[in-house]
């Protein structure tokens, strides 16, 4: 299974509509995500994300149209690991961010 993947909206595995910019500040709906200060923003507030999902999502935000792979996300996060139950702490950490972004698996607007 695969996540990521900006533009329009495609179900479960994508990520829906961010406005790109070069200065690290991406908007999608009420959100702002700052990479250079990690920093999430809902409606200008700002909001908790855990670090990993943070990771995650930026990692999402800088691949438009494309598709993110759970091994490239492994890699990402948890580098030189090859064992451990990798699927679970990817789910864990999407549904961290579905949650903060209020988002839902079966009628995901975002993620």
């Amino acid at each position: 299974m695969s996540y990521g993947k900006f533009a329009g909206s495609h179900g479960p595995g994508y990520f829906v509509g961010a406005d790109l910019n070069k200065s690290g500040l991406f908007r999608f709906g009420p959100f702002e995500i700052d990479i250079k200060n990690c920093e999430l923003r809902h409606s200008g507030v700002l909001i908790d994300l855990p670090p990993q999902a943070f990771r995650i999502l930026t990692v999402l935000v800088r691949r438009p149209n494309e598709l993110v792979t759970r091994e490239e996300i492994r890699k990402i996060l948890w580098p030189g690991e090859s064992a451990g139950d990798f699927d679970s702490r990817i789910n864990f950490e999407i549904r961290k961010i579905r949650d903060t972004l209020r988002d839902d698996a079966d009628r995901p607007r975002y993620v």
